[in-house]
């Protein structure tokens, strides 16, 4: 145990749990690239001017070394892909350029990123994929005794993950307040997988914790900026049993520096 989070308003955390690999590197000139638009429709070849309109046709059809950029908007779906990528060839999802992209997901105790994990799709394990530059706000998850994952990474085939730039942010009274509601939202919670990087993400206000690792093997955490969580900031420990608030753990997690 590292030792107890006190009256810390904003947390930038960088660790290494040692041995990770390799870094995943974009492949875009090995694959495909499609887009999707508020604008589009389903029926479109998904190219710049013929975008798709949802991220579910994108999940159906992404093969390794393909990219889907979504531009601007904000959309009533979720990131699943149905297969995986492969070495030298990841699935990426990444907002076109700088456009703000808000994905709000659907049902309430549904993830908006489910890697790893059936939501619609197959629930096949998944590897090599690239997640970047997302604004995740969960418009079902606000109500009395919710216990909800804006992104959950698992299996134990599930591997070379990488979260990169995103933005799960709550306003209101921050963690705390939702703790009073009786809401339990966890921003990104990774269990029983390897070779995972989480970099450059935003966590902010959610009701339990920000980043939790679960029998995770390899990872690099870093420059997560992670601020006003009802519980703990970042957890590396098993999900059951609970971790104490507050703390960060070390239990159960190979590898950690």
């Amino acid at each position: 145990m590292l030792g107890k989070v006190v009256a810390i308003p904003i947390l930038m955390f960088t660790m290494l749990l040692s041995s990770c690999p390799v870094e995943l590197t974009d492949s875009t000139a090995s694959g495909n690239s499609y887009y999707v638009s508020v604008n589009g429709n389903d029926d479109n070849p998904g190219n710049l001017n013929q975008p798709w309109r949802s991220i579910r046709k994108a999940n159906q059809t992404l093969q390794p070394g393909d990219t889907v950029y979504i531009r601007e908007g904000t959309y009533n779906d979720h990131i699943e892909p149905y297969r995986s990528g492969v070495p030298g060839s990841p699935i990426t999802y990444r907002n076109y350029q700088d456009e703000v992209v808000k994905i709000t997901g659907k049902a309430a105790n549904d993830p908006v990123i489910a890697i790893g994990l059936s939501v619609e799709g197959p629930g096949t394990p998944n590897g090599y994929i690239i997640i970047d530059g997302f604004h995740i706000l969960h418009d079902n998850v606000l109500t009395n005794g919710s216990n909800f994952f804006d992104i959950r990474i698992q299996g134990s085939k599930t591997e070379y993950i990488v979260i990169r730039n995103c933005r799960i942010e709550r306003e209101g009274g921050g963690g705390l307040r939702q703790m009073d509601l009786g809401i339990r939202e966890t921003g990104i919670i990774v269990e029983n997988s390897k070779n995972i990087i989480l970099e450059g993400n935003t966590i902010s206000g959610v009701g339990k914790i920000g980043i939790w690792l679960s029998d995770v093997q390899n990872a690099i955490v870093r420059d997560n900026h992670i601020s006003h969580t009802g519980q703990s900031s970042i957890n590396i420990g098993r999900r059951n049993p609970p971790p104490n608030p507050g703390y960060f753990n070390r239990e159960q997690c190979s590898g950690v520096e």
